[in-house]
């Protein structure tokens, strides 16, 4: 089984990766020290650069199924009052990153759909979608 290791440390299994390079880490410790190194901040003037990277990615698929959902759709996810107040919620966001990180991510999803607090964000998400069409 491959584990993922810190890249700060590079001694524990990293649990977390950093929302902003995706640099996986193991702890708080960790996630400060590459915080305080700056390893993945933009100066101020890449950032409009990043933004429409990020769009463009969003644009392209590299695999396309009946269930691709189109960008456009997706961008209104960002814009749900609803779906950023769940958000807030600290153990939707523990489901979130779990899934995230999981080597299995069918057992994860599986298990995810268990918790209340992980339907209500599926059916907002999907409320979101489906009023989009």
């Amino acid at each position: 089984m491959l584990t993922n290791k810190c890249s700060i440390c590079e001694g524990e299994a990293a649990k977390y990766k950093c929302p902003t390079c995706r640099a996986p880490y193991c702890s708080v410790v960790c996630c400060k020290k590459h915080k305080e190194g700056n390893s993945c901040q933009l100066p101020v003037e890449n950032k409009e650069i990043k933004a429409d990277a990020a769009h463009s990615a969003l644009n392209t698929y590299s695999h396309f199924t009946e269930d691709t959902v189109q960008p456009d759709k997706l961008e209104l996810l960002g814009k749900s009052p609803t779906l950023r107040d769940l958000l807030q919620n600290p153990h939707l966001q523990r489901i979130l990153q779990h899934l995230d990180s999981d080597r299995q991510p069918k057992s994860a999803m599986e298990d995810a759909m268990q918790e209340p607090i992980f339907l209500e964000f599926a059916n907002v998400c999907m409320d979101v979608l489906d009023s989009a069409s």
